[in-house]
């Protein structure tokens, strides 16, 4: 039978399926990620603003990828316990909706953001390592890629925006609430402090050194 046909199908063979494939190019991508998140870019002097943008990407690529397999695995387990309503469905999609949809939207969203954010931070390091225009070009290409993505993204059956705001109200509904996500909550507010702090103290240094310039000193 096929959903085309309007008769419900046994979806969780196709769902456990769903989070455990997607595990694997999550792990890969952390992976890939945690080993560059602590690179320095060179000559900081004039990269600090391109540095503090590279090292908080590399690490947003990390959490969103993390968070990843560490959802997909707790709902397959989910799956394979049995804790659903009924097997059946019009579709996959249709039945995790039903059954698991914060966790279906969360796995979507943090594997596609984490690539994303993986892409960016190496145009970023593009930018500040490699000479003159084969630096913006190279940029320019890995940014053009992220472009291609979200329009792949936007031919779903849901749009990236709608996704994001779903994930949101589905989040506060769920887990806002409670302890960890109070904590979750604080730390992410916290880091958004600092992390805005960081770069507009960084903003304000350049600034300023464009305005004094050191002058050479004379004997």
């Amino acid at each position: 039978a096929s959903p085309v046909s309007g008769k419900d199908i046994s979806c969780v063979a196709a769902a456990s399926g769903f989070f455990s494939n997607i595990r694997t190019p999550a792990a890969l991508v952390a992976g890939a990620a945690l080993g560059n998140v602590w690179v320095q870019i060179p000559d900081q002097s004039k990269n600090k603003r391109l540095q503090t943008m590279y090292s908080i990407l590399m690490m947003l690529a990390v959490i969103l990828e993390f968070s990843t397999v560490f959802c997909a695995t707790a709902s397959d387990v989910r799956i394979m316990s049995g804790l659903y309503s009924s097997p059946m469905a019009k579709s996959t999609v249709a039945f995790l909706k039903r059954e698991m949809e914060l966790p279906f939207v969360a796995v979507r969203l943090n594997f596609m953001m984490g690539i994303v954010c993986f892409m960016m931070s190496l145009a970023v390091r593009a930018l500040a390592t490699l000479p003159g225009n084969t630096g913006k070009a190279a940029a320019l290409l890995l940014i053009g890629a992220v472009g291609s993505m979200f329009c792949m993204i936007n031919m779903t059956f849901v749009q990236f925006l709608a996704m994001l705001g779903r994930y949101i109200e589905l989040w506060i509904a769920d887990s806002a609430f409670t302890v960890p996500g109070a904590l979750t909550i604080i730390c992410i507010c916290g880091a958004t402090f600092y992390m805005v702090r960081d770069y507009l103290t960084l903003t304000l240094d350049a600034s300023n050194a464009k305005q004094d310039p050191v002058k050479p000193k004379t004997e």
